[in-house]
């Protein structure tokens, strides 16, 4: 019988970190991943960071889409990094199940929120419901909660199909305004009244005296966005949000079956937190060219008809109603990708006395990158060729400007395909306070770090990767050399007396 040391055991099994995302993924230029948290089975989706760099992330109730699970699984987990070095060191289920948790998570500081208890608000939502919970950075526990807003999944006309679940939840940088998003019920609905971004005054006696307040009351701060699930505000105080197109497109003016690569994703300009919107975006009426073939199309981001509307509130709707009547997309993407998270790289504003004294060296997202747009690609289900499954940078004009048009892969699959081994599938994007890029993934339970550089070398200009990066390199060498020593070593053990 052959022995092998325990130490080479020890070697195989650390060179078999192969098979965990780090290993999987290939980064943009300059950029490195580690995994910040695991939480196995959970569906981690909305995250919101704290001002001393605590992490609050909703576990969803609704997996993958599927029907309320039996019992509730949702809750709120808060992260703690307390060495800031981009890996949660302690996490606490600070909301437990019980409340049917789906995506949208925000925090109002305590010198905003309401009430007596000298405490800030935990926001989260339901398909349903907008909770609020008394917190401040730091507590172990919450207080009593209250309904804010409710009939958020309410239908015109009245539909009990649960549709798109998430609710996104955005408040306006001075945290008076909270916008609250609602997808579609089908895939192309007869109205845009379920496709609608709402605004709530938070500050007026209007809205208090009033809960929890009805959702349709709300001001329809941006209408007829089919799915739009990733919101974020610039530097100048303006929402964008990010649309998931919809799906089995066929127009046969422009070729049938043009689904594959129609309509494209949207990236959009929802207006001023602090000013009026009411901007309409089209659906379920109009759509956004992604690419059609030359001589058909009209290059992307042309508006287009939806075939055979089957609108209840209008008779007819043409290419030309589309283009007078629907603000255009400020960029489309890859139709089917289904953009879901949406952060602008505004690290360069905001510097704590905790992140100054405590956070590492050149770990931070560089300067060329502030303002602009970072977004998770959650990826397709029914495209004939898997796109999305990752996260994406989108260059910007200048900070709280436009976009240039362009769009680079920062982390994704190195391929061949789109689709991760380990089931990476991006959820939500924020930075921390040390200026890294957070990642959701509802696929693996797992939030991941992107840091700019290399954590272990960020002082060094020469280009060096610290050793974990080469040992990992060469990990395809590594495990053949150590199926080649056991088997002959067991080789060796056969020709021995017994």
């Amino acid at each position: 019988m052959v022995r092998v040391p325990l130490s080479f055991f020890l070697f195989c099994l650390f060179v078999c970190i192969q098979c965990d995302p780090q290993s999987e993924a290939k980064m943009e230029s300059d950029y490195s991943l580690q995994t910040y948290f695991t939480l196995e089975g959970a569906s981690l989706r909305g995250m919101k960071m704290l001002p001393e760099g605590h992490l609050l992330v909703v576990k969803a109730d609704n997996k993958n889409g599927e029907a309320d699970s039996d019992p509730d699984i949702s809750g709120v987990e808060v992260l703690y990094d307390s060495d800031f070095d981009g890996i949660s060191s302690e996490s606490v289920e600070i909301i437990k199940p019980g409340f049917r948790l789906s995506h949208g998570i925000e925090y109002v500081a305590p010198e905003n929120s309401w009430g007596d208890d000298m405490k800030g608000r935990i926001l989260a939502s339901s398909d349903s419901e907008v909770w609020a919970w008394p917190y401040n950075e730091g507590d172990k526990e919450v207080g009593t909660p209250q309904v804010m807003i409710e009939n958020i999944n309410a239908a015109d006309p009245p539909d009990t199909t649960q549709g798109h679940w998430t609710r996104t939840l955005r408040l306006s940088p001075d945290q008076r305004y909270l916008f609250v998003s609602v997808g579609s019920i089908n895939n192309v609905d007869p109205n845009s009244f379920r496709a609608r971004v709402r605004k709530f005054d938070l500050q007026s006696s209007e809205f208090m005296d009033n809960l929890p307040y009805d959702f349709t009351n709300g001001e329809v701060f941006a209408n007829g966005l089919r799915n739009t699930v990733g919101t974020a505000f610039d530097q100048n105080g303006v929402l964008w949000g990010t649309d998931v197109g919809a799906d089995n497109l066929n127009r046969a003016d422009l070729g049938g079956d043009i689904h594959e690569y129609n309509p494209g994703e949207e990236l959009n300009m929802l207006g001023d937190g602090n000013g009026e919107g009411g901007n309409f975006y089209g659906y379920p009426y109009c759509w956004s060219e992604g690419y059609l073939p030359p001589g058909v199309g009209m290059g992307n981001g042309t508006i287009w008809a939806w075939p055979d509307s089957n609108s209840t509130d209008m008779d007819e709707i043409d290419d030309d109603w589309c283009r007078q009547n629907s603000l255009k997309s400020q960029l489309v993407m890859q139709a089917h990708s289904t953009p879901l998270g949406l952060v602008f790289n505004d690290v360069y504003q905001i510097v704590t006395p905790t992140s100054t004294l405590k956070c590492p060296a050149g770990v931070r997202f560089p300067r060329s990158s502030e303002g602009d747009a970072f977004v998770a690609l959650h990826g397709s289900w029914n495209s004939p060729n898997p796109v999305g499954y990752e996260v994406v940078h989108i260059p910007f004009t200048i900070p709280g400007g436009l976009p240039t048009g362009e769009v680079f892969d920062l982390m994704k699959y190195k391929g061949p395909g789109a689709v991760w081994p380990s089931d990476v599938r991006p959820v939500d994007v924020t930075f921390d306070i040390c200026g890294r890029l957070l990642v959701t993934d509802d696929g693996g339970g797992r939030i991941f770090t992107i840091s700019y550089r290399y954590p272990d070398d960020a002082d060094d200009d020469d280009g060096l990767r610290p050793i974990w990066y080469i040992l990992i390199g060469y990990n395809a060498l590594a495990m053949l050399a150590c199926f080649i020593a056991i088997v002959y070593a067991q080789i060796k053990a056969n020709r021995e007396p017994l």
